[in-house]
């Protein structure tokens, strides 16, 4: 399964590829990201079944504060490593889990201070004006632990401060939601703590020094392409130019670009090979998924592959395209790629209910001509999730097949 390329990856690169910012034309040189996975800060790749214990206080701060705090920033956690699609969340005394997170807040500080200065009226008279401030540092650990050894694979320190100013000590903004504005900035950079992650380093296109008008638009035409994303016209456009006018700054992007594009795919690709546990749960439900659909539908059959459940979209989108790829590569069956507006209409049903309907999915399998519907969603939550699929026949609309898998 490793050495499979990604179905979808190889269609998008035809596609325009979206990106992170691109600089502007205008006086400056224009940047392309180069992609990459960095792996997390706390090494997680052989953990599936996390368990979150959540936040504890160790500050003896007391109060409101210590009460309320460790709860704000416990969800928190669980909303961004959730979020992650990584991990199975499982309770924390579940006897499966793999690894436990849990987390510390160290030390809370607290402090009002007030100072005056002299404001002159529009009349020419003077006032004293009185500022309050309060200041407040939040400091805080967290870590995984393995569930096997008992042992800390990893662990994160964060420190952060912030204040608030008011003309009347009453409006000051209270110690607990300045500590838990601290906690959530802190906790912005928690996904890439535990999870890989995608970054993008710009690099950028090399000017051209050459007088020659025709030249210099033809490369200004081809900046402009860059900027708007169109990766793969600017390549054809560079290569012309190289070829016809020897030159080395379009030899040089072209290049560039044509990094740009592998390495978005090989980072895509190689993300997806540390989402998809293909040793544990996940990847033994996608073999049978892929057994079953095989095994019920008829060597030639055409079928579409679509979410219809928004629960767990990370991972489900992961399980979707590594049950489409391997349908693809193994070419005994014709895979009907999403291409209309009818989709817009499903991706709009999925948006606001949280499903595509049995009923919207076989019209529009019948508008693109499929004999069938493969329906993928992730249910149940903590060690009782699943991968459900189920199968419709486009011409009757009975469902043909339905699974449940562990994952």
């Amino acid at each position: 399964m490793r050495n499979l390329r990604k179905f979808w990856i190889i269609a998008a690169i035809g596609a325009v590829i979206t990106f992170g910012m691109v600089l502007g034309l205008a006086g400056c040189a224009t940047s392309v990201p180069i992609s990459s996975v960095r792996q997390p800060t706390i090494p997680t790749g052989d953990i599936q079944r996390l368990a979150i214990a959540g936040f504890t206080d160790g500050s003896g701060f007391g109060g409101t504060v210590s009460a309320q705090l460790p709860r704000h920033m416990t969800q928190r956690a669980t909303e961004i490593i959730t979020g992650a699609g990584k991990f199975t969340i499982v309770a924390a005394n579940d006897p499966n889990a793999e690894g436990v997170f849990s987390g510390m807040i160290t030390n809370i500080t607290s402090r009002d201070s007030q100072s005056q200065r002299e404001v002159r009226n529009q009349d020419g008279t003077t006032r004293i004006v009185t500022t309050y401030r309060r200041d407040v540092t939040l400091a805080f650990t967290y870590e995984i632990k393995s569930s096997r050894t008992n042992m800390t694979i990893g662990s994160v320190t964060k420190r952060g401060e912030t204040s608030s100013s008011a003309e009347r000590p009453d409006s000051l903004a209270d110690t607990l939601s300045l500590a838990q504005r601290i906690a959530d900035s802190q906790m912005r950079s928690l996904q890439q703590d535990v999870v890989p992650t995608i970054v993008q380093q710009n690099v950028r296109l090399m000017r051209e020094t050459s007088k020659d008008k025709v030249v210099k638009q033809k490369m200004k035409d081809a900046q402009t392409l860059v900027k708007h994303r169109n990766y793969e016209e600017a390549i054809r456009l560079y290569d012309a130019i190289a070829s016809e006018h020897s030159s080395v700054a379009a030899r040089n992007n072209s290049d560039l670009l044509r990094r740009t594009i592998s390495s978005d795919i090989a980072a895509r690709e190689q993300m997806a090979e540390l989402y998809i546990d293909t040793g544990g749960l996940t990847g033994r439900a996608v073999t049978s998924a892929i057994s079953s659909i095989n095994s019920k539908l008829s060597p030639g059959a055409s079928l579409m592959i679509i979410q219809s459940s928004s629960a767990e979209r990370s991972q489900i989108d992961f399980v979707v395209n590594e049950i489409t790829r391997n349908i693809v590569q193994a070419g005994n069956l014709r895979v009907v790629e999403f291409t209309n507006r009818d989709l817009l209409v499903a991706e709009a049903d999925y948006q606001l209910s949280g499903n595509v309907s049995d009923n919207l999915s076989v019209s529009i399998g019948r508008q693109h001509g499929a004999q069938y519907i493969v329906l993928c969603s992730i249910i149940g939550d903590m060690s009782g999730r699943q991968l459900n699929v189920k199968i419709l026949e486009i011409e009757t609309a009975l469902v043909i097949e339905q699974i449940s898998l562990d994952i």
